[in-house]
Parts: C-alpha cells; sequence; structure tokens
C-alpha cells in the first residue's frame, strides 16, 4: 500500500503559534514602512512651503525672518538690504558704539570707535569703502586693535583690501551677537589674527557675481569674475582659512547664502574662537 503526501495548504493547513507571530511582525514591519514613508511625505511638504515662503521674500530694508541653520540645511536666501532674524535672535548687540537706531545695513559702510581700541564696521561694502576704511585707522587718536564687524557685504575687491588692512596692522576681527556677516564680508573677516564670531550671528557665502555690463561682453565678465575668485582663495590660504570655505561659495547661487554653522565655523578656521551664548 503506497502513502500519498498531502499539501498542507490544499488540505486547511492549521496555523501555529510560529506563523501568528510571523504574521504580526510582517504586520509590523509594513506599518513601520508606512509611517516612515508619511513622515517623509510631510517633511518634503514642509520643506517646499518653505522654500516656497522664501521665494516670496521681497528685500524691502526690513529684517527678514528665518529659522536657524543645521547641518545640510544651510542654504538661506541672501537678504543685502537688510539682516536676518530668527527665534530669540533679535538685533544685533552693538551697545557700546551708540550706533543710530534708524542705520541700515543697505547704507554704505560707516565706521565707529567704541574709544576703547575696538573700530566696528557697519554697512555695505561699496566701492571705495576700503580708501574710507584706511582714513579711519588713519585719523583715529588711539590705537585699533579689533575691528567688529556687520554687513552684508558687496565690493569683492573693496573687501580684500579691507581684509589686508587689517592683516598689515596686527588686528582682530569679532561678529557680535545676532550680527550679520555675508557676501564678501567674511572675506574682511578672515583678515584678522584673532577672529571671533558670536555662535548665534549669521555668517554666509556664495559665488562671486561680475554684472556684465561692467566688463563689457559676457565672457569678459566671466573671466573677471574667475580671477576675483582665484584672489579670493589665496587670500583665504595666506590668512590661514581652510580654501574649502571657498567651495561652500562656488556651490552657493548669488541670490543664496551658505549660512555656516559654528561647526564649520571653527573646522574651516574661518573664526579662531566662537562665544556661546549665555544659558
Amino acid at each position: 500500500m503506497s502513502s500519498v503526501e498531502t499539501d498542507p495548504l490544499q488540505e486547511g493547513h492549521v496555523k501555529t503559534l510560529s506563523d501568528h507571530f510571523q504574521d504580526a511582525m510582517l504586520w509590523l514591519v509594513f506599518l513601520a514602512m508606512m509611517s516612515i514613508a508619511g513622515y517623509v511625505l510631510m517633511l518634503d511638504y514642509r520643506h517646499l512651503q518653505y522654500e516656497d515662503r522664501l521665494a516670496g521674500i521681497e528685500d524691502t530694508g526690513e529684517p527678514v525672518f528665518m529659522r536657524p541653520v543645521s547641518p545640510s540645511d544651510q542654504i538661506r536666501p541672501y537678504v543685502p538690504s537688510s539682516r536676518p532674524v530668527g527665534p530669540g535672535r533679535g538685533a544685533p548687540d552693538l551697545t557700546p558704539f551708540d550706533v543710530e537706531t534708524d542705520l541700515q545695513e543697505k547704507s554704505a559702510m560707516i565706521f565707529k570707535p567704541d574709544g576703547k581700541g575696538a573700530l566696528l564696521g557697519f554697512g555695505t561694502i561699496t566701492q571705495g569703502t576700503a580708501e574710507v576704511f584706511e582714513r579711519a585707522l588713519l585719523g583715529r587718536e588711539e590705537d585699533i586693535t579689533e575691528i567688529v564687524l556687520h554687513s552684508p557685504g558687496g565690493s569683492v575687491q573693496d573687501a580684500l583690501t579691507m581684509a589686508q588692512l587689517i592683516r598689515d596692522s596686527d588686528m582682530n576681527t569679532r561678529i557680535v551677537a545676532n550680527g550679520y556677516c555675508a557676501s564678501s564680508c567674511p572675506l574682511v573677516f578672515a583678515g584678522g589674527v584673532e577672529r571671533e564670531v558670536h555662535e548665534t550671528a549669521w555668517v554666509g557665502v556664495h559665488q562671486v557675481y561680475t554684472p556684465p555690463s561692467t566688463f563689457g561682453s559676457i565672457q569678459q565678465g566671466m573671466d573677471q569674475a574667475q580671477r576675483i575668485s582665484a584672489q579670493c582663495q589665496q587670500a583665504l590660504v595666506d590668512y590661514g582659512v581652510d580654501p574649502a570655505l571657498w567651495i561652500k561659495a562656488m556651490e552657493t547661487p548669488k541670490d543664496q547664502l551658505y549660512v555656516l554653522t559654528v561647526e564649520e565655523l571653527e573646522e574651516l578656521k574661518l573664526a579662531t574662537k566662537v562665544e556661546e551664548a549665555e544659558a
């Protein structure tokens, strides 16, 4: 008499406890995957909403609200006529310099001493600012040992000249709490022998941009921009800053900023000291 093997799937196989456990685990894995997918979709949606809101920002001269940066989330719109603010981050701490309340970042850079060896550079770096800066240094009776910067940037050539003046004079540079140093301003900052940044400051870089009309053809403008870019890289090397900073700048469009984290400020050696916020 021959035996016939039966297929448990055809004969109505009774599930064991192990089978039920495996089914439960599969459902848990499925639910976990669905939850993760939903969370990622929510983050993408929130990110798109945020980007849409940033795209609608008008640079009216008023402070622009932005969330603070974090690693891998560092691109922010460039604000050339004012400054960014964020949660718990208000006006820059410029009390020692008695800055007028109606003074705006879009105005040409002015220089104000605090009477104790520090000189504030506040405003946009326009063509000729380097000459004004040099006269301000020569015209002071007291020795200037520190330059405090708050600027949305501007003329790269003037920024490079200012940085060299700072280094030749063995002066330090500093960016105060809630301060703003963007575009070409970090080049000036790099000129300091010692370079201190408050952890709540906004320090950002982007591409060098030369309007074609300045030098004639588009090709001439591109050539000039490349020469200026090379000068900037060389200056960073001369001042002991990691030239990898310039890669961040060149990857970032001119209407945006790559805002540096506290860790990057130290790792790239742009800052020799980061001042922590008071608890």
